[in-house]
């Protein structure tokens, strides 16, 4: 019994042994299988290994090449560029060199001569005259920060009164940025021989439509005064009141001479609904019986903006103007460097200043800094259809013109410009000059965008393209603000 016992129990050892015996042959059989694995594995790895060996030299080899074709279109772009600038800095020179062949100061006889203003805008002048006439033909650019300001203000169905006209300087110009638009201009020149350039710088420059120009002074009163013109400097003319005498401003006759001229008051010589939003008054020394003279304009027109020349500052005068600038409830603003505004709410402070004046109803402008110009599209031209009803709308496909224009004077500097337009795709904006030569290129973000112009333009154009894709706009006005 004993021994069977230690029988079965042996088998059952040996049993146990052999199966754990198995267990181990299975796993080294899967130890062996995995190194197996393993090592096609690794022979797979080395493979790649190999292939991304010869990968990273061939790329290593296409980066230097690529490196160098990239330097090589720099260095070809630069060279482009260089070119590029070179010839248009080329064609400015040919440009300039053609508009001092066809545009310079041409004498015409008796005294007279064919001048151009800033914009080739031609003016006739008085060759004799030290004043006006000379500053404009040494370059016509005549009072550029008064013109500046009066120019920011002026709208396509602006009314333009020109009190004090002289040769026609502001007239001109307010015609030359009217065009194809509603508004009127009224000019106003007592002095004979001036009014007759006066009449033909309009007739030249294809105002004498658009342009009504009258050969009397303004006054408080009716009637006929002197005229005091000052020898060489008919600009200086002034009437003489009934009280005055030629002989207390000139005992020898030498410095002057009087002519007989006509007086009204504006309020009479314009219908009796007349309004008008823009006024020029320099009548040396009369600025306020002009002013007396249309207090029932003023009174009408809502948003009247007068500048006014104040070269005196004599007591008596200076108390007469500011009398009549309050009594018309009119704001006044000094006219500074740059065209930068300055209100003046003392009399103080406005009798001691000698220079130009605003006088306004309106107390609150979008800013005192009036170095800028507003371009409407009246004054644009777009290849898809004209602008009607103070709206532009055109659409391009890319790279293809969206509106240009509008070919007027720009002055150098830094320029913001604004667009009060809706548009739909992206759009730059190329500055040129005469003769489509470019100057400056923005692209415009959020209705926004920034460019900058070396020299001084006489005809500026503004070119709008699609940039990136098909583009369209509906423009209703450009504001260029100059800022610095």
């Amino acid at each position: 019994m004993y021994d069977l016992v230690g029988v079965v129990a042996l088998v059952a050892v040996l049993c146990l042994l052999i199966i754990v015996l198995r267990r181990i042959q299975t796993m080294f059989l899967l130890i062996n299988k995995e190194n197996e694995s393993m090592r096609a594995e690794l022979s797979v790895t080395n493979a790649m290994l190999r292939r991304l060996d010869g990968d990273s030299q061939g790329l290593v080899s296409s980066l230097v090449r690529l490196s160098r074709n990239i330097t090589d279109n720099h260095i070809g772009r630069s060279i482009d560029a260089a070119h590029i600038n070179l010839e248009n800095k080329l064609n400015r020179i040919v440009s300039s060199l053609d508009f001092i062949r066809t545009n310079f100061t041409t004498y015409l006889g008796d005294g007279v001569a064919l001048s151009y203003l800033i914009g080739d805008i031609p003016l006739y002048v008085n060759c004799n005259d030290t004043g006006v006439a000379a500053n404009v033909i040494i370059g016509g650019n005549y009072e550029p920060d008064n013109i500046a300001v009066l120019l920011s203000f002026l709208k396509p169905d602006s009314v333009f009164v020109d009190i004090g006209a002289n040769l026609g300087v502001f007239s001109v110009i307010v015609g030359a940025y009217t065009e194809r638009t509603a508004a009127k201009i009224y000019t106003f020149e007592p002095n004979p021989e001036i009014f007759e350039l006066l009449k033909r710088s309009l007739a030249i420059n294809g105002f004498a439509e658009r342009v009504t120009a009258f050969p009397i002074a303004l006054g408080e009163t009716e009637g006929t005064l002197g005229l005091a013109i000052p020898v060489g400097v008919s600009g200086g003319a002034t009437l003489l009141t009934d009280r005055q005498d030629i002989r207390d401003f000139d005992p020898d006759g030498t410095a002057l001479r009087v002519v007989k001229v006509a007086v009204k008051r504006l309020d009479d010589v314009m219908p009796a609904d007349f309004t008008c939003d823009l006024v020029k008054i320099d009548v040396e020394g009369k600025e306020a019986e002009a002013i007396e003279g249309m207090k029932g304009i003023i009174g009408r027109s809502d948003a009247i903006k007068m500048i006014i020349e104040k070269l005196d500052v004599r007591q008596e005068y200076t108390a007469k103007l500011w009398r009549k600038l309050t009594e018309c409830g009119l704001s006044v603003y000094t006219i500074n460097a740059r065209s930068v505004l300055e209100e003046v709410s003392e009399f103080e402070a406005f009798s001691s200043f000698r220079g130009y004046i605003l006088a306004s109803k309106e107390r609150a402008f979008e800013s005192l800094e009036r170095d800028r110009i507003a371009i409407w599209p009246e004054a644009l031209f777009s290849p898809s259809r004209p602008a009607a009803e103070g709206r532009l709308d055109s659409s391009a496909d890319r790279g293809d013109l969206l509106f240009y224009g509008p070919y007027w004077p720009l002055r150098a500097g830094l320029y913001e410009i604004v667009l009060d337009a809706e548009i739909t795709g992206d759009i730059r904006i190329i500055i040129t000059e005469r003769k489509g030569h470019p100057v400056a290129d923005c692209n415009i973000a959020n209705n926004r965008g920034f460019f900058r112009v070396d020299q001084d333009l006489s005809q500026f154009e503004c070119v709008g393209r699609a940039r990136n894709g098909p583009a369209s706009i509906a423009l209703r006005r450009i504001a260029l603000i100059r800022r610095g």
